[in-house]
């Protein structure tokens, strides 16, 4: 029986080389063909397949996200491997996580829908090529962090599609855009409304046309109970500068160039809006300040407001309070428009807050 069974096996093995030896005369068999197993060569590409989604949802699942322009292929999002696109480290990124972005060129239209941060490698560095016609970066989750970009609006605007925004964010909480660099672009440079814990600051928004009857702003924040906006450049926007409508919050070192009005604040109707103003300069512009329908008016100290065509600062409600001011400098603007501060209410408060 084993001896058999040997043979057999034997048999069975010789097979393949098409001849077989066995005690007595030899039996020659014709060679067999090979045959491409075809359910390994599946199994294989499978493998391959499984390894590659594997390797995006590692992605998906880092907290430390690396894109770079010059990237050869589309990556993984690794320091050795990164993204080519923006959207694609956008899109792998788990809530929390933080994008980074290094030098280059993105001809990109970003959506932020979860909590991340997305940082450039500096405005003068990292430029995102958007299309005007759309918004540059849309945000629409909480805990969003943008800094270090340049955006740029490419093509031509379209003056009836109002409220683009290089920046545009709505409904949203603890939101920090900083650092950038927008413009030129279409109706809004950075536009945030109906939002909550917004902080604004160190930007530089310049050249933002598009729509008509200077319906375009530099920097607009509205329905905003919260908002910090500080250290930021508006230069060459055709409508408003600074547009601070029905928020509250603080408008600290801003500087506003050439525009049609510098800083506009406007209260609700209702009246509840506290802002403070402090260390803003307005110059060159048509026209320099206008608060109106305004509850409170917390702080108004150190603010410049020179060498505008129009009116410097007019506070337009009588019913506004100011609870504290001085050291304004508000002189060298149109006198027939108030050359200096203009205020509806108590005329002993205004001159306490000048220099």
């Amino acid at each position: 029986m084993l001896t058999r069974m040997a043979n057999q096996v034997c048999i069975y093995r010789e097979t393949v080389e098409g001849i077989i030896q066995v005690p007595g005369p030899t039996i020659s068999i014709p060679k067999k063909k090979r045959r491409v197993n075809t359910m390994n060569v599946q199994r294989n590409v499978c493998c391959a397949l499984a390894l590659v989604f594997v390797g995006f949802l590692f992605s998906a699942c880092m907290d430390q996200v690396y894109v770079d322009a010059g990237a050869a292929g589309p990556g993984l999002g690794t320091p050795e491997a990164p993204f080519a696109k923006i959207a694609m480290g956008l899109f792998w990124a788990s809530s929390g996580a933080t994008v980074h972005v290094a030098a280059g060129d993105y001809p990109e239209n970003l959506v932020i829908s979860r909590p991340v941060k997305l940082l450039g490698a500096g405005a003068g560095s990292t430029r995102l090529l958007a299309d005007v016609t759309r918004k540059g970066i849309e945000i629409g989750a909480d805990d969003v962090e943008v800094r270090g970009f340049s955006i740029v609006g490419m093509g031509e605007p379209d003056p009836e599609n109002m409220f683009l925004g290089g920046v545009s964010a709505e409904d949203v909480n603890r939101l920090t855009v900083s650092e950038n660099t927008v413009g030129p672009y279409s109706s809004v440079g950075i536009g945030v409304g109906r939002a909550s814990n917004v902080t604004i600051e160190n930007n530089q928004v310049l050249d933002i046309s598009g729509l008509w009857d200077q319906q375009n702003y530099g920097i607009i924040v509205a329905i905003v109970p919260m908002a910090v906006v500080r250290g930021n450049v508006i230069t060459n926007v055709d409508g408003e500068g600074l547009l601070f409508a029905e928020s509250g919050g603080q408008l600290e070192n801003n500087t506003v160039y050439n525009c049609p009005l510098g800083l506009w604040i406007s209260g609700s109707n209702w009246g509840e809006a506290e802002v403070s103003l402090r260390g803003n300069t307005v110059q060159g512009s048509s026209y320099g300040a206008m608060i109106i329908n305004l509850s409170t008016l917390s702080a108004l100290y150190n603010n410049t407001i020179v060498d505008n065509p129009g009116f410097g600062m007019e506070i337009y409600d009588e019913e506004t309070s100011i609870l504290s001011c001085g050291n304004n400098t508000v002189s060298g603007n149109h006198p027939d428009f108030g050359e200096y501060l203009q205020y509806y209410g108590h005329l002993d408060l205004l001159l306490a807050c000048l220099d």
